[in-house]
């Protein structure tokens, strides 16, 4: 693809953007708005998913690997849920 060809791309993209979300009905300031609230949403979303999604992964694989028997999942899922909290300030 050249140069030309993304741009047109990028800017049906655009379009589409524009028609599937109904903000090109409204003023450039509250489009701003929007974007700004929808991008800080995703963004948000983003940064949570990167950090407390593979800390809550490893903790599940942890704790199925080990249980054989429900006391350990009793007793130790607790720990399991302070190393989380540890994780999660490091980040």
């Amino acid at each position: 693809m050249d140069v030309k060809n993304m741009r047109e791309y990028m800017g049906w993209l655009y379009y589409q953007y524009l028609l599937i979300t109904g903000i090109y009905v409204l003023e450039p300031w509250e489009k701003s708005i929007f974007n700004t609230v929808l991008f800080t949403m995703v963004a948000m979303v983003v940064y949570t998913s990167y950090v407390f999604v593979p800390i809550h992964i490893w903790c599940n694989f942890e704790t199925r690997l080990k249980k054989k028997d429900k006391y350990y999942l009793i007793c130790h899922l607790p720990k399991c849920t302070y190393r989380l909290l540890e994780l999660s300030l490091i980040f």
